[in-house]
C-alpha cells in the first residue's frame, strides 16, 4: 500500500509540474505576443496563394477582383526565383530574389483585364491573371495640371536618351578595346556601359523583351551561365571575367547594339505619365532593398559605382516630379524628403570599393523600403490627368 500510495504521489507530483510549465509556458507566450509589433495593413489582409514549382504557377489560371490586391507566393522550387504581373512586354508588379521554401507577399492594384505572370524560370510557361469588376474609383486627391509637367517629362526623356546613347558608344569602344587586344580598356569601357544602364534600370520592366536580351540574369535561366539565352551585357561581362576569346564577345556586343538602337526607337515612342515613372521608381527602391542583401563576392567590378548609379537612377525622376507636391501635401512631401536624406546619409558612409558587412546590407535595405513607402502615397497625391 505505501508503494501504490508514494507512487501516487509521484503522479500527482509530475501532473502539478507539468501542469506549471504550460502555465508559465502559455504566460510566456502571450506576453511574447503582446510584444510583437501588429502586422502592416499589407500583411493582415488576405491574400491569394501563388505557388512557383520547378515548371509552372500553382494556380496557373488566377481570378480576382479589380482594386488592391494581396499576394502570398511561395517558392516550392529548389532555384532563387523572380514572380512577376505584366501587361504585355510591361512589369506592373514583381518580386524578386525570392529563396527556395520561402514566400514573399506583393500588393497589386489592377484594372479589370487579362494579365500574365512569370513563373520562375523565364523558360517556364507563364501564368494567367484574370482581374474582372468596375474599375470606376472616383480620385481621393487634387490632381495636378500635367501642362505644369510636360518640361519634367521632356527632361526625363532627354535622361533615358542620354544613357541609352552613352551605352551606345561605350560598347563601340568596347569592340575596338577588344578588337586592339587591350583588355584593360575593355573592361573600363564595359564598366561604363554598365553604370549607364542602372540609371535607366528602373524604366527597363516597361521594355519586357528586350530586357530580356540586354540584361538577363542567369539566376533566372535554366541552365544559368550555360543558357543559351544568356546574353547581352551582364554575359559580356562574364567573357571578360573569365577572358574568353574576344570574337565571342564581339559578336555578342553586334548584338547588344542592335538591341540598343531598337531600345532607343521604343523609349522615344513611349509616352508615360509621372504617375507611371513614379511607380517604376517605386518598384525599383523595392528592387534594391531585396537586391542589396545578396553579397555577389565582389564579381561586380566596381560596386559601389554601380549602386550609386542605381541612386542616380532614383533620384533622378524625384528631383523632377516631387517639387509638384508643394503645395498640395506637406505631410506626404516631408516623408519623402526625410527618407532620400536618410539613405543619402547612410550610402556617404560605404567604403571606397562598395564592399559592406552584412549589417550595413540590412541597414540600407531597410533604408530602401522606407524610401519605396515615401514614393508609394504620392502616387495618389499627384493624380495625374491626361
Amino acid at each position: 500500500m505505501k508503494t501504490e500510495a508514494s507512487s501516487t504521489s509521484t503522479i500527482v507530483n509530475w501532473l502539478l509540474l507539468s501542469s506549471f510549465i504550460l502555465t508559465v509556458a502559455g504566460a510566456f507566450a502571450f506576453y511574447a505576443a503582446s510584444q510583437r509589433p501588429p502586422l502592416s495593413n499589407e500583411e493582415s489582409q488576405p491574400a491569394y496563394q501563388v505557388t512557383i514549382t520547378q515548371t509552372s504557377c500553382e494556380p496557373n489560371i488566377l481570378h480576382a477582383p479589380t482594386g488592391e490586391i494581396q499576394f502570398d507566393i511561395l517558392n516550392a522550387s529548389d532555384r532563387v526565383v523572380e514572380w512577376e504581373i505584366l501587361s504585355g512586354v510591361m512589369v506592373l508588379e514583381e518580386r524578386e530574389n525570392i529563396t527556395p521554401g520561402l514566400r514573399s507577399r506583393l500588393s497589386a492594384r489592377l484594372e479589370p483585364g487579362t494579365y500574365e505572370m512569370t513563373c520562375g524560370l523565364l523558360s517556364n510557361p507563364r501564368g494567367k491573371l484574370i482581374i474582372s469588376g468596375s474599375s470606376n474609383v472616383a480620385p481621393s486627391h487634387q490632381k495636378v495640371d500635367p501642362k505644369n509637367l510636360i518640361g519634367s517629362l521632356a527632361e526625363y526623356k532627354v535622361y533615358e536618351l542620354m544613357q541609352i546613347g552613352a551605352m551606345q558608344s561605350a560598347v563601340e569602344r568596347l569592340d575596338a578595346a577588344l578588337s586592339a587586344g587591350d583588355h584593360v580598356a575593355a573592361t573600363e569601357t564595359y564598366t561604363l556601359a554598365r553604370l549607364s544602364y542602372r540609371r535607366i534600370e528602373p524604366q527597363m520592366v516597361l521594355y519586357g523583351d528586350l530586357k530580356e536580351r540586354i540584361a538577363p540574369l542567369p539566376d533566372y535561366l535554366k541552365d544559368r551561365e550555360n543558357d543559351r539565352a544568356y546574353v547581352g551585357l551582364y554575359r559580356i561581362g562574364y567573357g571578360l571575367l573569365k577572358n574568353e576569346n574576344s570574337t565571342n564577345i564581339r559578336q555578342l556586343l553586334v548584338q547588344l547594339q542592335k538591341d540598343l538602337l531598337q531600345l532607343k526607337t521604343q523609349v522615344r515612342a513611349t509616352k508615360l505619365l509621372p504617375a507611371d515613372i513614379l511607380r517604376l521608381t517605386e518598384q525599383h527602391a523595392r528592387r534594391m532593398a531585396e537586391t542589396i542583401l545578396v553579397d555577389n563576392g565582389g564579381v561586380d567590378l566596381n560596386e559601389l559605382a554601380e549602386l550609386m548609379a542605381s541612386w542616380d537612377g532614383l533620384q533622378k525622376p524625384l528631383n523632377l516630379f516631387v517639387p509638384a507636391l508643394i503645395g498640395y501635401d506637406k505631410v506626404q512631401l516631408e516623408k519623402l524628403e526625410n527618407a532620400r536624406a536618410r539613405l543619402n546619409d547612410e550610402l556617404a558612409t560605404l567604403p571606397g570599393d562598395g564592399q559592406s558587412s552584412a549589417s550595413k546590407r540590412q541597414k540600407l535595405s531597410a533604408l530602401f523600403m522606407e524610401l519605396a513607402a515615401a514614393i508609394s502615397p504620392v502616387k495618389g497625391v499627384l493624380t495625374f490627368g491626361n
